[in-house]
């Protein structure tokens, strides 16, 4: 190349890299100069060529300005991840393994959560001092992605059968691949689920949430028992917070996964709850981690409450619930970039907070010792500052309205989990035709909690007969 001092310093030079990693040069010195000799020329056409190569050349320029641009920014990423593990070197080994997993990529979806959920109730670590231990490591992520957008990826809406041959579909052509059933998984879901970029403060969210859902169904202060018998209910108007919380337990003759199966299909709710007049899948982290819509039906002459909600489900049989947790939250603000509601949606909605459904497997009966057992508790959380309802009046609609709930929900799971197509029972036989079924085995997380349920019962009935204990009623 000219020296940098010569009249050969504003020549360009283009490189290429070929195949074998070495650069290629075009345009030597020698031939450009040449060229600037013939542009003094009167008439020359070498002008004309080089003006119509000058677009080629910005795009190049162009191009060699993003890769500079993306090789600083692997640079400073790798930066920002050395200076979180620098973070993780000041937290307990176990509690830095587990994040280093889940920032790394290796552990996503909610296996975290329940890996947080579990350190706390070895450690005996309260929420409150689990966040004060990652005050730091939340602090620097907030700073290294202060303008990153940590919201759920936006999914299309499809009608319920269309979304079911669309699983059913992709579930057959993943098992012709010779997919695994991670992958089948994967690439089994019609809302094209992604997983959102690692988050420490959507992790915290979510081990805050459950934490919050599993008090509020322990919690006795201020309920009001309203209804007795297969369905127990309560009621509490929580005045200091302006929340009208509902819960409900039931003991149904279901193995869990059915239910998680029930309540997990989001579009086919309004085809057996009452309660619902419309519900849809709006966006999703993951296949357990979803942003959803519902309408919900109330009688004349109340207003037709909207609630826009995240949604977690945990597998949480190996901790002391020993259960499965499904945590809903309110979202009252915007929504992410992509998601949009219904037309007929309202500017304002009725918020939900602190509600969900745990599921806990139970030993059968000693009178049916073949029919699995589960016991499911219900917990829903309004906002009551909106509208001043009596609170006899909500507990007179609890007592009319909730048996028919329970009745509906009894009846789909006979029709969707154990009647033949004829309608008749089929001595316990599953409807394979059914579209609950369908869902049931496209997706693989339904199976994988039904075998952990049979082990914890397995386990649960080998630790009472170590001890003597008698069968559970």
């Amino acid at each position: 190349m000219a020296d940098s001092s010569s009249n050969a310093t504003h020549i360009t030079v283009r490189t290429f890299t070929d195949s074998s990693g070495g650069a290629l040069l075009l345009g030597g010195v020698d031939e450009h100069q040449e060229e600037e000799q013939q542009l003094a020329r009167p008439g020359s056409s070498v002008l004309q060529d080089s003006a119509s190569s000058c677009e080629e050349w910005y795009d190049c320029a162009e191009d060699w300005q993003e890769d500079a641009a993306r090789t600083a920014e692997t640079a400073s990423d790798k930066t920002q991840q050395q200076a979180a593990q620098d973070h993780f070197a000041g937290l307990p080994a176990e509690l830095a393994r587990i994040l280093r997993r889940y920032t790394e990529g290796r552990s996503l979806g909610c296996k975290p959560t329940v890996a947080l959920m579990q350190y706390m109730e070895n450690n005996d670590t309260t929420l409150a001092q689990l966040q004060q231990q990652l005050g730091p490591v939340l602090a620097a992520e907030q700073q290294r992605h202060a303008d990153a957008i940590d919201l759920p990826v936006p999914t299309p809406t499809m009608d319920p059968q269309a979304r079911t041959v669309a699983l059913t579909s992709a579930a057959s052509q993943g098992k012709q691949a010779g997919a695994s059933a991670s992958s089948s998984s994967s690439s089994s879901s019609s809302s094209q689920t992604q997983h959102g970029r690692p988050s420490l403060s959507r992790l915290l969210g979510n081990v805050k949430l459950c934490h919050e859902t599993l008090a509020g169904m322990c919690r006795t202060e201020g309920f009001k028992q309203v209804a007795w018998g297969q369905l127990e209910l309560w009621y509490c108007h929580d005045t200091t917070h302006h929340r009208q919380v509902i819960r409900a337990r039931v003991v149904l003759d279901e193995p869990v996964e059915h239910v998680v199966c029930l309540a997990r299909e989001l579009d086919l709710a309004t085809s057996w709850n009452p309660a619902i007049t419309e519900m849809m899948e709006l966006a999703a982290y993951s296949p357990s981690e979803l942003l959803l819509y519902l309408l919900l039906w109330t009688p004349w002459p109340l207003p037709q409450p909207e609630v826009v909600n995240y949604a977690v489900g945990l597998d949480l049989l190996d901790s002391r619930e020993q259960a499965v947790l499904i945590a809903t939250h309110g979202c009252t603000g915007e929504l992410p970039p992509g998601v949009t509601l219904p037309q007929h949606v309202r500017a304002q909605r009725l918020t939900m907070d602190g509600g969900g459904f745990k599921f806990r497997p139970l030993q059968p009966h000693p009178d049916r010792p073949g029919v699995q057992r589960m016991e499911a508790t219900v917990l829903a959380s309004i906002d009551a500052s909106r509208w001043a309802v009596p609170d006899a009046l909500i507990s007179f609609v609890l007592k009319v309205f909730a048996p028919l709930v329970l009745k509906s929900v009894l009846k789909v799971l006979q029709r969707m989990f154990h009647s033949s197509s004829n309608g008749k029972t089929s001595g316990g036989s599953a409807c394979s035709g059914s579209t609950l079924m369908q869902r049931l085995a496209v997706r693989p997380e339904y199976a994988a909690i039904g075998a952990h349920a049979q082990r914890y019962l397995a386990a649960e009935a080998a630790g009472h007969a170590r001890g003597g204990c008698g069968a559970l009623k």
